[in-house]
């Protein structure tokens, strides 16, 4: 039996949170769970840079005693499935290794030495960090719009 992590039934609103934003954009093995179709697409923003390269199982067809699935590029999955019915997901791990490093207390450290929080957000956006989670990252650390005011 091959490992993989089981979130169950999720929802849109469950993929974006962090415990499983953070699992689905990490996790090593295939992560299975059962949502609405028309949720993929906040898969995909979840996964930001990564998206392209990442591949899902789409169920052919209704569920029944056994059915076959497809392996799609997510970004064609998120087109291809629809609706409000849910199904049963398998998202496949990234197929390069991640590093699986929390980059989090480096973000203030960066942006101290004058790099801007937008070439940040760009760099680290393949790595599937959004610029929202960045901004979640710096937290109460100084913005680049305050950095000049601080030395006058």
């Amino acid at each position: 039996v091959a490992p993989a992590v089981h979130l169950g039934r999720t929802d849109r609103r469950a993929l974006a949170a962090p415990p499983h934003a953070e699992l689905l954009r990490t996790a090593s093995v295939p992560v299975v769970f059962r949502a609405p179709a028309a949720d993929l697409g906040v898969l995909a923003e979840v996964l930001a840079g990564s998206a392209d390269d990442r591949r899902i199982a789409v169920p052919d067809g209704d569920a029944d005693l056994g059915h076959g699935v497809s392996w799609l590029p997510l970004p064609e999955a998120v087109t291809a499935v629809g609706g409000e019915e849910e199904r049963v997901f398998v998202l496949a791990p990234p197929e390069r290794g991640a590093w699986n490093v929390d980059l989090r207390p480096l973000l203030p450290l960066l942006v101290e030495q004058g790099v801007t929080a937008r070439t940040l957000s760009t760099v680290l956006r393949p790595f599937g960090i959004s610029r929202r989670d960045l901004y979640d990252a710096l937290g109460d650390a100084r913005g680049p719009q305050n950095k000049g005011r601080e030395k006058e």
